[in-house]
């Protein structure tokens, strides 16, 4: 499908303008984001410790940023499926929801001005 997998999420995508049609502006992205469960593992047989998300509770908020991997090992052996999580695409909803705090932030700033005036 043209995904990349790896283990340290280092990548870019293409963004260029002249390959986009049907630009808006996104819907609110800060209750789902509101909603991921971040978790501290380590992968089985490596001690190393990280910091990330289990895919099975990251596509109950975003199920479509969630791809099931199906790869035959050997011969005679039944197919492993897996699953990864397209984490490229969580930065602009990051990006999303930290706007949405800016402006909320904003407003109660002005509400605090507004109640020092009185």
């Amino acid at each position: 499908n043209g995904n990349i997998v790896n283990r340290n999420n280092s990548y870019g995508g293409i963004s260029d303008i002249k390959y986009k049609e049907n630009i808006t502006d996104a819907t609110s992205k800060l209750e789902d984001i509101l909603q991921l469960k971040v978790r501290n593992f380590n992968f089985i047989g490596d001690e190393s410790k990280q910091i990330g998300f289990i895919a099975q509770e990251f596509e109950e908020v975003f199920p479509s940023m969630v791809d099931v991997t199906t790869e035959k090992l050997e011969e005679g052996v039944e197919p492993e499926t897996y699953k990864s999580i397209k984490t490229s695409v969580l930065t602009p909803i990051l990006v999303k929801a930290m706007q949405e705090l800016a402006e909320q932030v904003k407003e109660l700033k002005a509400e605090i001005e507004i109640l020092k005036n009185k």
